[in-house]
């Protein structure tokens, strides 16, 4: 890495003309892939991989882990009362004949043997293409179909034309370039037979070098409806059931790019059963120059697709929404019509704390573009003349937009916004804390654009430090550790676990920092736990209760306020607060289905040291594509 940067800081000389630094860079280039290659062919090498094995190194007991889990999978997936055929549709144009044969094999290995391939070549003129398949047939007579289009078709055509083929009780869509682990297809069996015969089943998935390297791995979240909106995160490995996909009429001519995230779009729309999430890494997306994986530029075309089949999915879904492709993130930020801009009614518990309360109150009445508001501040026994002055001056200049509701007792945040909320007016209500400052006018129009879904509970923006680091971006189960901030104190803009923060989508819950929600929902949940969360945990145990009776909770990024909470702020003495939303929420809190159980419980999503990549080692893999076979 630091010759690497060397170079190019060589090569970036004026000293250095261009045709020479042409030369070099690609010199550069060719060294270090016959490097790779030295490295992968000798480690490759089954003297070396004895060596390996006879030195107990980690890749060999990793590898030798997995072949005895190839081979009681292979054992135990046939003991499966439903065993369906599984039809792989691979549609082919013009692939690099190596990355294609790795890919044809990578099915001749699996576990899992009821399967057939459905090729269709959309009339490639690289000959090697079909050559590689004609030798791929007398190896697996009676499991291989093929079909050459007599003129290039495109992306949708050839994959109807691949389903046309298809006899199989479920698909499984495979790119011409990318592979299937061994285990794919009989863990998708497995949970076929678990999940009583879902209609969606999909997978993680790993990014992999040209040489076949694993680059990346993404651990996805659960099914989450909105998010998917955003990005077609779902995509490898995507199981359907196949007479459905034929029903809602396969692959939509026009959607070439994105077709796959139309049809999920599509498919989502047409089941009544829950969509399936397999948590074990199943697919390698192969990342090369001409590949989305590697880059969007590849194919500019997918996002004007996109837009298009997301735009089309709102509208059918009966709200309508503009869609527009964000470059930086690679998603799509989907806004809601508003269809009716009704009252939203701002509850704001306060003491004192003039400093706080003055810029939170300015912010909102000079900065928020949606109008249709009115702030209950529940004043808990305030004797300060400044703040006594100001919520008089508020009081008189926004008679219909301000009201002091009196709060006496003990300091008790469940029972002072559940009087605010008594008091309100209006048809959502919103729990905002004191010492928050709006930061973006729009932040209540793109809350409300979500928050009025029917299926939607509790909504939370993004919240920062004043120093712009995040201060949250949804809740995460921690199990016994209950919930956190997804993203604390990290850089506003970080693209971790590929741009979370940056994405609309569904969590476990919201903070209570600053939550909207529809006053019908509030009331229907019984509001805040007055007895035994009063302060700690009780916006936790309110968005559950959200979730219990069906609704959707969901973070907004593109709502921005400062929140001026101390990131060293104390923990206070909460022990039976904890005991109680362990005993009421503990199985929620543990299997937070927005968090892969491969990744730690923390708010940062990385990978569990002891639950994370499920994949043989790179050279092991190798090794099998082209030498072995179960």
């Amino acid at each position: 890495m630091i010759f690497k940067k060397l170079a190019i800081s060589a090569l970036r000389t004026a000293l250095i003309g261009r045709p020479t630094r042409k030369i070099l860079w690609l010199s550069f280039k060719l060294a270090r892939k016959v490097s790779i290659w030295t490295e992968n062919s000798l480690t490759r090498h089954p003297y070396i991989l004895r060596i390996n094995k006879l030195m107990g190194s980690s890749a060999g007991t990793a590898d030798s882990a997995f072949e005895r889990y190839y081979e009681l999978l292979k054992n135990t997936v046939q003991e499966l009362s439903y065993q369906p055929k599984i039809s792989v549709l691979i549609p082919v144009y013009n692939v690099d004949p190596e990355y294609f044969k790795e890919c044809l094999r990578s099915v001749a290995l699996q576990v899992y043997q009821n399967w057939e391939l459905c090729i269709v070549d959309d009339s490639s003129t690289n000959l090697d293409v079909e050559k590689a398949i004609q030798e791929a047939i007398p190896s697996h007579m009676n499991k291989v179909k093929f079909f050459r289009n007599e003129k290039n078709s495109h992306i949708s055509a050839t994959s109807n034309k691949a389903l046309d083929l298809a006899s199989g009780d479920y698909i499984a869509l495979l790119d011409h370039d990318d592979r299937m682990q061994p285990n794919a297809l009989a863990e998708v069996v497995r949970f076929i037979n678990m999940k009583k015969q879902p209609d969606i089943l999909y997978s993680d998935e790993s990014r992999v070098s040209e040489q076949g390297t694993t680059e990346t791995v993404y651990h996805k979240p659960g099914w989450s409806p909105l998010m998917h909106l955003s990005v077609n995160y779902t995509t490898h490995l995507s199981v359907y059931r196949t007479e459905m996909v034929r029903d809602i009429g396969g692959f939509r001519l026009g959607f070439e790019g994105s077709q796959d995230h139309d049809l999920m779009l599509r498919m989502t729309e047409a089941s009544n059963k829950p969509v399936v999430h397999i948590p074990l890494c199943l697919y390698q997306w192969r990342a090369h120059e001409n590949s989305t994986a590697r880059s969007s530029e590849a194919k500019p075309y997918t996002a004007i697709a996109g837009e298009k089949a997301v735009t089309e999915a709102c509208t059918r879904r009966g709200w309508p929404a503009s869609v527009k492709f964000e470059p930086n993130t690679l998603h799509y930020k989907v806004k809601f019509e508003i269809k009716e801009k009704t009252l939203v009614s701002i509850i704001i518990p306060s003491k004192n704390g003039y400093d706080l309360i003055e810029p939170c109150l300015r912010s909102l009445f000079e900065k928020t573009t949606y109008k249709n508001f009115e702030i209950i501040l529940v004043d808990h026994e305030s004797d300060c003349p400044r703040c006594i002055k100001l919520f008089k001056g508020y009081s008189s200049r926004y008679p219909k937009q301000f009201k002091v509701v009196k709060y006496e007792g003990y300091f008790n945040f469940a029972r002072m916004n559940n009087l605010g909320v008594q008091n309100a007016k209006g048809h959502h209500v919103l729990l905002l804390n004191n010492d928050t400052e709006v930061i973006n006018p729009e932040w209540l129009d793109e809350m409300m654009s979500v928050a009025q879904l029917p299926e939607v509970g509790a909504v939370g923006p993004k919240l920062l430090y004043p120093d712009n680091k995040i201060q949250h971006a949804g809740l995460v189960g921690f199990g016994y550790h209950i919930a956190g901030h997804a993203g604390l104190a990290e850089p506003e803009d970080a693209n971790d676990y590929y741009q979370y923060y940056q994405t609309t989508h569904e969590v476990i819950g919201v903070t209570g920092a600053c939550l909207l929600v529809k006053k019908s929902d509030y009331i229907r949940v019984d509001g805040l736990e007055e007895h035994f969360v009063p302060n700690g945990f009780g916006d936790v145990d309110f968005c559950l209760k959200l979730k219990k009776v069906g609704l959707n909770n969901i973070y907004v990024p593109y709502a921005k306020l400062y929140h001026k909470e101390s990131p060293s702020r104390k923990a206070s003495f909460e022990h039976f607060e904890r005991q109680y939303i362990l005993d009421k929420w503990g199985h929620e809190l543990l299997n937070d289905e927005y968090v892969n159980p491969c990744l730690q419980k923390t708010p940062y999503f990385r990978e569990h040291p002891h639950y994370g990549t499920q994949e043989i080692s790179n050279l092991h893999f190798q090794s099998l594509l082209h030498n072995g076979s179960y």
